[in-house]
């Protein structure tokens, strides 16, 4: 199946997951500058990233199944 940037499975997420996404950065960011609460950032930024894979397989196993609706 081809993927485009924005469907309308995805669309309804796309705003959340840029914002996830700059959090994910200043966690890691933090991680390098506030060394008395690196281990926080660092767990922080792990559970945002587990939390996107999670997203991206829920948001690719729906395109699927949206795209075996349409066939």
């Amino acid at each position: 199946m081809k993927r485009t940037f924005s469907t309308s499975v995805r669309q309804p997420y796309q705003d959340a997951i840029a914002l996830i996404l700059k959090i994910i950065d200043y966690h890691n960011e933090q991680a390098r500058k506030d060394f008395g609460n690196q281990e926080f950032h660092i767990q922080q930024a792990k559970v945002l990233k587990i939390y996107m894979i999670d997203l991206k397989e829920f948001i690719t196993n729906h395109e699927q199944k949206t795209q075996e609706e349409y066939e």
